[in-house]
């Protein structure tokens, strides 16, 4: 199985997120893209037993929708619906971070040694709205970072 694959695969297990693809199509509420943002060797560095540090990055792009007037009145009090959506994204990048935590990795193969998950910022960027749609359309974004050991060509196993 690809390291993409196993990305996918692994990402789709977030509560938040559900079965996640390769989106190329157009935008609509709710919809999310993978892209790789990266090359993947991140180093030139080569340890002398022959194993290399590396490292994935994959940007999700998540399509939220925006309401102009946020905020309603409920039985709880006032509520900031754009607040709430934002929560949503976010909780990805929080279960992102526990992942990393209960070092709990994906299983990039057996050349491939994980050592840590994370996402480069702690928020996730509004990169966009688009006005096109009704409501608009929120562009919210963040990277997922995988930092390997690729044991591919160590000559100790």
């Amino acid at each position: 199985m690809s390291k993409n694959q196993v990305m996918l695969d692994y990402l789709s297990q977030c509560d938040g997120i559900g079965r996640l693809y390769f989106q190329y199509g157009r935008a609509g509420d709710n919809a999310m893209q993978l892209v790789t943002s990266s090359v993947e060797a991140a180093t030139r560095a080569q340890y002398i037993d022959g194993s290399q540090p590396k490292r994935l990055d994959y940007s999700l792009i998540w399509f939220k929708s925006l309401a102009f007037m946020p905020v309603v009145t409920g039985v709880g009090g006032q509520v900031n619906e754009n607040v709430a959506e934002l929560d949503d994204v976010q909780s990805i990048i929080d279960w992102i971070g526990a992942q990393n935590a209960a070092h709990n990795y994906p299983d990039l193969g057996e050349d491939c040694q994980v050592d840590a998950i994370s996402c480069l910022h702690d928020v996730p960027q509004l990169i966009g709205i688009d006005t096109t749609f009704s409501p608009p359309l929120a562009k919210y974004t963040f990277t997922v970072r995988v930092e390997y050991l690729d044991l591919s060509h160590c000559i100790f196993k």
